[in-house]
C-alpha cells in the first residue's frame, strides 16, 4: 500500500482498502492517484460488478490511458449492470470514434438513446459521429431532433451549422448570419 494511500485511509471512515466506499475511490481518483484508485476499483467492481463509480474511474483511467480497446470492453461490462450510466456510454462512444469504428460508436449511442431517451447529448454526439463518418444527411437528421427535442440547447445553431458547412444551401449562411447578429 502506498504511503499516500495510507495517510487516507487515516483520514477516511475506511478501515482497509477493502472498506473503501465509491466516494472514497472518486476522491483518491480526483486528487490525482488515478493508478491507485483504478487498481482499488477494478478490485472493488470485481466485488460488487454494479458498482458505477468504480465502473466510471475504470472506464475514465483507460480511456485516458489511450487503452481504448479495454475501455470500450469495461464500458460494456459496466453497462451491462447500469444500462443508464450516461457518463460511461459517452466514453465508450468517444473511444471508439478515437479509433474511427464509427459504425461501433453509432451504434452504442443508439443503444444508449434506448435506455436514456431524455438525454439529447447522446443525439448530439450520435449526430458529431454520423457528421465525423461522412454521413452528413444522417448528422442533420439528428441534430435537427436535438433541435425538436431542446429548443434552447446550446449546440444547436452550431451542429446545424457544422452539419451543413460542406454542403451547398442557404440554411449554412442563414445560420452562420443569425450567429453573427446574435453574438456580435
Amino acid at each position: 500500500m502506498s504511503g499516500s494511500l495510507s495517510a487516507w485511509l487515516k483520514m477516511s471512515e475506511a478501515k482497509t482498502e477493502t472498506d473503501m466506499t465509491p466516494p472514497d475511490l472518486r476522491l483518491i481518483y480526483e486528487s490525482g492517484q488515478r493508478t491507485e484508485a483504478f487498481r482499488l476499483a477494478k478490485e472493488r467492481r470485481a466485488q460488487h460488478p454494479g458498482d458505477e463509480v468504480a465502473g466510471e474511474i475504470c472506464v475514465d483511467y483507460l480511456f485516458h490511458m489511450g487503452r481504448f480497446e479495454d475501455c470500450t470492453d469495461e464500458a460494456r461490462r459496466v453497462v451491462a449492470h447500469q444500462p443508464k450510466a450516461l457518463k460511461i456510454w459517452l466514453a465508450m462512444a468517444q473511444a471508439y470514434g478515437f479509433t474511427a469504428e464509427y459504425d461501433k460508436a453509432a451504434a452504442c449511442l443508439q443503444e444508449a438513446i434506448a435506455y436514456l431517451p431524455e438525454e439529447t447529448i447522446l443525439r448530439n454526439h450520435l449526430g458529431i459521429i454520423y457528421r465525423m463518418a461522412g454521413r452528413t444527411k444522417d448528422a442533420l437528421e439528428v441534430f435537427r431532433e436535438c433541435a425538436r427535442r431542446d429548443p434552447g440547447g446550446k449546440w444547436n445553431e452550431y451542429n446545424m451549422l457544422w452539419g451543413f458547412l460542406y454542403e451547398p444551401g442557404d440554411y449554412a449562411a442563414e445560420t452562420f448570419a443569425g450567429l453573427c447578429e446574435e453574438h456580435g
